[in-house]
């Protein structure tokens, strides 16, 4: 069923301005972009365009239809509500009969065999205003000929090439064979003749440019009488070590050697900066401990109770609780359980992963 109404007129006017148009009642007619495309069958070049489609659940009255009718036909805005709800009351009553709905310049609704409402928009009319102007139109492909190959006429040569004789090609064969095995063979010879390779067998002597002088060496014999010598015993604490532990000593030729014996020095532990250089203490029995956090390496360790005792607690490096590698530094300790969780909640707020130590 086709309706003349000024209703459906005055929609199509309104989706020229807006992306949405309800009609209360009956839905809403929502305009979607749509890019320019080209049809890959027809060859239809169609510009940008506003799809149509339909929402039923848009039925609320936002007042823009009403206001229209209004301003186009000077009536008032309940008498305008009153046509758009007998509008919307007419079209429903079409639908459920099982008619189509046809609106002008705006698409058709009806029930589907699943009763489900469907709607076709009307493709004749776009209403973008960017297309302004614009239509569709068909362009066909161009076809471009390609240009023909020239194919070059081969001419067979006729003139019957001499057969090769095996014999001459195995000869060739062999000369190149002994052009290149003659060197190698002669540098084979050559080299540990001209080189000590043989002799020593060392790998350095197949050099056959290298020196070949031999280092020459000058025997000498020293006697030491040491009956007349006498036995200087040079404490550690005379002299001072280097930074690698290494002391020297200078002593005066006198015409006779020197037995110089060097006292073992007391062993001495030296700190590489491993080990933890606060007191350590063991855990007590019966007392609670507020662990801060768990170190394997002492210099962290260090740190951490450091950083503890400069915000003022009461901070403590424990050794070995429960047998553990690991060197706890606690918060403080408290013989109560409940002052031990007071100081717990208060290191909560700055350290989450704080807990307690019972020994």
């Amino acid at each position: 069923m086709e309706l003349n109404t000024a209703i459906d007129h005055l929609v199509s006017e309104l989706l020229f301005r807006h992306d949405c148009v309800i009609v209360p009642g009956l839905g809403g007619f929502v305009g979607n972009y749509a890019p320019a495309r080209i049809h890959p069958v027809s060859n239809t070049f169609s510009p940008p365009s506003k799809q149509l489609v339909f929402n039923r659940n848009l039925s609320h009255n936002d007042g823009l239809l009403a206001q229209e009718l209004v301003t186009a036909s000077g009536i008032s805005f309940d008498e305008a509500i009153a046509q758009i709800n007998a509008f919307a009351d007419e079209c429903n009553r079409e639908l459920k009969s099982g008619h189509k709905v046809q609106l002008q310049n705006i698409g058709m609704l009806y029930f589907d065999a699943e009763k489900k409402l469907q709607f076709e928009p009307d493709t004749t009319v776009n209403y973008s205003i960017d297309a302004f102007g614009l239509s569709a139109f068909q362009s066909m492909p161009v076809r471009r000929e390609k240009p023909a190959e020239k194919r070059e006429l081969v001419t067979e040569d006729r003139h019957e090439r001499p057969a090769r004789d095996p014999k001459k090609i195995r000869n060739r064969r062999r000369l190149v064979a002994s052009a290149i095995a003659l060197p190698i063979l002669l540098a084979a010879l050559w080299i540990p003749l001209r080189t000590d390779f043989i002799k020593t067998g060392n790998l350095a002597d197949l050099n056959p440019f290298g020196s070949g002088t031999p280092s020459l060496y000058a025997h000498k014999t020293v006697s030491f009488n040491t009956t007349d010598s006498s036995t200087v015993i040079i404490g550690a604490d005379k002299f001072t070590a280097d930074s690698a532990g290494l002391a020297s000593i200078t002593l005066t030729d006198q015409g006779f050697p020197i037995v110089v014996q060097v006292a073992e020095p007391e062993s001495t532990r030296v700190d590489n900066g491993k080990a933890s250089r606060h007191k350590k203490h063991h855990t007590s029995a019966g007392m609670y401990y507020v662990i801060g956090g768990c170190f394997s390496v002492p210099a962290n360790a260090d740190n951490f109770l450091r950083k503890l005792e400069e915000a003022g607690y009461s901070a403590e490096l424990l050794v070995n609780p429960k047998k553990s590698n690991l060197l706890h530094v606690s918060y403080g300790s408290s013989l109560s359980m409940a002052e031990a969780e007071t100081l717990l909640a208060k290191v909560k707020a700055e350290n989450g992963a704080a807990w307690i130590l019972r020994k």
